[in-house]
């Protein structure tokens, strides 16, 4: 009996091991990428910007997001002429006459080589506000769209 059970756990570590070795040795065979990217304008400005957001990981557990005037739907976050927003968490925004408003649990650096006449403004909310606007969907009646 005792046999069996280290012949088992043998085979439960060498299994292991393999399954370590397969997601840390070769991520990008077991990691989906996957991009969006939303163009948002403003007819006072005729200025475009694109926020673009890249998933991945075996369960898509990994999220950046950036405010961009590329529309190049693979990149690279750069916090210099991007605005970057790391991690899995809700952001939402809204384009109001020259503004783009981002609403979010952490802000961004303002970057500094990023060019545009929108103006954009950052609004840093706490959890419970977060929440309320997911909520049965809340955030569509303050005027605002999920990024997705």
């Amino acid at each position: 009996m005792n046999k069996i059970k280290i012949v088992g756990i043998i085979i439960v570590v060498i299994g292991l091991i393999i399954f370590l070795f397969f997601y840390y040795a070769l991520p990008d065979k077991n990691a989906d990428v996957n991009y969006t990217v939303t163009e948002v304008s403003s007819k006072d400005t005729q200025s475009k910007l694109y926020i673009k957001m890249k998933t991945w990981g075996m369960t898509s557990d990994n999220q950046v997001v950036v405010v961009s005037n590329s529309n190049k739907k693979e990149f690279i976050s750069e916090s210099t002429k991007d605005y970057v927003y790391e991690g899995i968490m809700p952001l939402f925004y809204k384009v109001q006459n020259d503004t783009l408003s981002i609403y979010t649990l952490k802000i961004s650096l303002v970057p500094e080589d990023l060019k545009t006449s929108l103006k954009i403004i950052q609004v840093q909310l706490e959890n419970p506000e977060m929440m309320k606007l997911i909520e049965h969907d809340n955030y569509k009646l303050q005027g605002l769209t999920a990024i997705k």
